[in-house]
């Protein structure tokens, strides 16, 4: 249902603006990433204020779980690749993931120990500053046509 009224809406404003098309695909990607960000963070706080986790051992392992909801919602609705290479693209994402993990631990370390921000502010600085060099990759290697 919600890929019906995501798609109704990105028709509607494709109809309206000529040029939306071109944004088109980033949008849907920017709406997933927002909600795998948002699961990303849940569990970082979680694991390290509930559960007593060092907060870099959270980032990685929150990491990982909205990896998978981003994974899913881009495959699915994004990039629309629902037919084949599963496998082989998971594989592509996860590569491409861990590189970012590691961007993400190193940035939100320096932020965190070395500036003084809090952890949960630096992992969303974090993900900002990487954002589009992540979604080419994943557009043009892991949801490659």
């Amino acid at each position: 249902m919600t890929n019906n009224i995501l798609d109704k809406t990105f028709d509607f404003l494709e109809k309206r603006n000529k040029h939306f098309k071109k944004i088109r695909t980033i949008g849907k990607y920017t709406i997933f990433s927002v909600i795998a960000t948002l699961t990303d963070l849940l569990f970082l706080y979680v694991f390290t204020e509930f559960i007593g986790l060092f907060y870099l051992v959270s980032v990685k392992l929150s990491y990982f779980i909205g990896m998978i909801v981003a994974f899913f919602g881009n495959k699915q609705y994004t990039f629309k690749k629902t037919n084949k290479r599963s496998y082989h693209q998971f594989i592509d994402f996860f590569i491409i993931s861990v590189i970012d993990l590691c961007m993400n631990v190193i940035l939100i370390k320096l932020l965190t120990e070395y500036l003084g921000v809090w952890y949960i502010l630096s992992k969303i600085i974090t993900v900002i500053i990487i954002f589009f060099g992540k979604y080419l990759l994943h557009k043009k290697i892991a949801f490659k046509n």
